[in-house]
């Protein structure tokens, strides 16, 4: 037992002193690299992907000497061929896209090759290069998330698979593959799409947005990392594999990337985008967007509090393959016997912060701050789409020990001394809902314990009990589910000690205050929860 912490905690108690989170929690902030790209089953080469992979940071100070992100996400659409034959194959085999995105894989690893050997230092003094924290299929779409490892730590990895295509919105031809990892105290969700395509099918693509949200997809059990060479995650519709899941907004930060497919407005002329599109009219543009129109009236995307970056590029579709030229900028005898599409801006990147309410002025919470946000490296041009991309610096939780928030000792009787927990550190997340801890009496006199103040989605057994001299108890800390009560599954926490306050976090970043654990007499907890 740490003596000198239940002193402080037992001076705080009796001073009636708040707890500041912002003594225990602060703030890191990490640069991050999101890229979506729809190839159109085509192959781009790793030294024109590394040109793609600097943009955004390497000339952020205009003399090309940035330091590289410390995260990339990179979404792909489309990287087999979309027929029938290759989505029902596919969705048996499972083959055919994991395939093509290790191939892409290794691409991308040459190309960071090649972004360290034209900058030497991007990667830091330990010149290491990103590693692949996860990958993720699902027929023509894929997911890859590296993390530079002199940064960053990820844990906690899951994927998931969220098809909302054909049969019914059980293939994968569209819909959405997804990571969930944990970054210090913060959980992220990176989600890769692909929604429903053409012009008019605006209603079909904000089906699809509810469809991936409002599933849980992640399981529990294995991650990512642990999963046997060559298994498959399974899709979300195999409703067993995840009746014990969470979702994407169960996550503080949530990063969605990809080829959303969102139009302009189909009451609009071709003639009059044209004509936009010459001007560099992006603030027209903007407001004859289908998805700008979906999240200004709370129809897909706002519904849940994302955002996007104001659009100040050219429309990332649709292009002669090879080519700096629209469809409709090609020669007349070219255009025959093509499909001339109105150009769209399909490809985009959008985040989300969990909403939560700083408890103190200074309490550290996450936030997204978009820093670059704009269409690749022209050389990028095998496909009839244009990457984007969007760099953003992510301020994550990182929590500390509470000791430290509490205030100096006062005189504490020694029978508190013999009172030990076991393990002193552990903690329900994302996917451990459960812990088991271990008290004993180590005095030679009889104590009594109770815990207070525990919020309504919180079990604890037994909660309260009396131990003889030398006798131990088992203790179970539960998350429950209990949906009526307005509560995420995902409950996250963090238990130094039962005689230490401990703040509970209620889903993505929702702290709903402190419980205490007592010896002796039930004190109340220092930060109310709400009721």
């Amino acid at each position: 037992m740490d003596v000198a912490r239940v002193r402080r905690f037992a001076s705080a108690l009796q001073n009636k002193a708040s707890v500041d989170p912002a003594q225990y929690a602060s703030k890191k902030t990490i640069s991050v690299w999101c890229g979506t790209y729809n190839v159109n089953g085509k192959k781009e080469q790793p030294l024109t992907l590394s040109h793609w992979l600097r943009q955004g940071w390497d000339d952020q100070n205009g003399d090309w000497t940035g330091t590289a992100p410390a995260l990339y996400c990179i979404s792909l659409q489309e990287m087999i061929d979309l027929s029938a034959g290759n989505v029902l194959r596919d969705a048996v085999l499972d083959s055919t896209s994991g395939d093509a995105l290790q191939k892409w894989r290794v691409d991308f690893e040459t190309a960071f090759k090649y972004v360290q050997s034209a900058r030497r230092l991007c990667f830091g003094p330990t010149n290491e290069f990103p590693q692949l924290v996860a990958l993720e299929h699902m027929v023509g779409v894929g997911l890859l998330v590296f993390a530079r490892p002199d940064l960053l730590k990820a844990h906690q990895i899951r994927t998931a698979r969220i098809p909302t295509g054909f049969g019914g919105g059980n293939l994968g031809n569209k819909g959405a593959v997804a990571v969930s990892l944990q970054l210090e105290s913060t959980s992220l969700c990176v989600v890769g799409a692909h929604l429903a395509a053409h012009r008019g099918d605006v209603g079909g693509r904000n089906a699809n947005y509810h469809s991936i949200v409002e599933r849980d997809c992640f399981r529990r059990g294995l991650g990512w990392s642990q999963k046997e060479e060559g298994s498959r995650s399974v899709p979300s519709y195999e409703k067993n594999a995840c009746r014990d899941g969470f979702g994407v907004l169960d996550h503080d930060v949530v990063l969605w990337l990809g080829d959303l497919n969102y139009r302009f407005q189909a009451d609009v002329p071709d003639e009059r985008v044209i004509e936009l599109v010459r001007r560099k009219d992006y603030a027209s543009l903007t407001r004859l967007d289908q998805l700008c129109d979906a999240m200004a009236n709370t129809k897909a995307f706002s519904t849940h509090d994302f955002r996007e970056h104001s659009l100040n590029f050219a429309p990332t579709y649709k292009y002669a393959t090879n080519s700096d030229k629209y469809d409709f900028e090609l020669p007349a005898k070219e255009q025959e016997g093509r499909k001339i599409r109105c150009p769209a801006w399909c490809d985009r990147v959008l985040w989300r912060v969990a909403p939560t309410t700083p408890r103190s002025p200074n309490e550290a919470t996450e936030s997204v701050v978009t820093t670059v946000y704009e269409r690749g490296d022209a050389r990028l041009r095998a496909s009839d789409h244009r990457p984007v991309h969007c760099a953003l610096a992510l301020s994550i939780r990182c929590v500390k020990d509470r000791g430290g928030a509490h205030a100096s000792s006062v005189q504490v009787s020694s029978a508190l001394k013999g009172l030990r927990l076991e393990p002193a550190h552990a903690s329900l997340s994302l996917t451990v809902r459960e812990v088991q801890l271990l008290l004993r009496n180590e005095s030679d006199a009889m104590q009594s314990w109770a815990f207070s103040s525990l919020p309504a989605w919180v079990e604890a057994a037994p909660s309260s009990g009396s131990l003889e001299p030398g006798a131990v108890v088992s203790i179970t800390v539960r998350a429950l589910e209990k949906p009526e009560l307005g509560v995420n599954r995902a409950c996250v926490a963090a238990l130094n000690s039962l005689l230490v306050p401990v703040t509970l976090r209620a889903g993505p970043g929702r702290d709903l205050g402190a419980f205490v654990a007592e010896v002796g007499r039930r004190w109340r907890s220092l930060v109310e929860a709400p009721s």
